[in-house]
């Protein structure tokens, strides 16, 4: 499956459910879902939903797994007044801080979301953006893994993705 919100590619084996947010580059096994066969993995993806963004995992003799609130989740993709943009990332793969480059010329101090691949907020913080550069955001307490960033301004929300070495 490729994950609505931020285009990841999420895919059940007999050995769980894993992620990628690099094109298949990387893979990262999803460690909330036992190690044991997946049957079917769907998205809820029905705009009128209450639950939209809502993954649901199903395996096999160990039953059905869901993320309620995975980044997908109406937080960010049920309100249409806000323009979604792509979100540069760098360097990527990272070890402990991270750059990032809102892709427009705006300056001012924005709040900066990082996700894990369960879309459970892991780290939360607000940095200065010069002509849409901030650098030297700190990943250095994140464990190794796949993260989704999302920086949200007055009416914009800016989505990237990053490894962390």
């Amino acid at each position: 499956m490729i994950e609505n919100y931020s285009g990841a590619y999420v895919v059940g084996t007999e050995y769980g459910v894993y992620t990628s947010t690099d094109d298949g580059v990387s893979w990262s096994r999803e460690v909330d879902v036992p190690y044991c066969p997946v049957i079917m993995i769907s998205q809820q993806t029905w705009g009128g939903a209450k639950n939209f963004g809502q993954i649901y995992v199903a395996t096999h003799g160990r039953g059905v797994f869901t993320s309620e609130h995975y980044v997908g989740s109406n937080e960010l993709t049920g309100n249409d007044k806000l323009e979604k943009t792509e979100l540069k990332v760098f360097p990527n793969p990272a070890i402990n801080q991270l750059n990032l480059d809102l892709l427009v010329s705006i300056n001012g101090n924005y709040p900066i979301e990082i996700f894990n691949m369960e879309g459970k907020l892991i780290q939360s913080t607000t940095k200065n953006f010069v002509n849409g550069i901030s650098k030297g955001t700190d990943i250095s307490n994140l464990i190794t893994g796949n993260y989704f960033i999302v920086v949200k301004s007055n009416s914009r929300v800016f989505r990237g993705s990053a490894l962390k070495k």
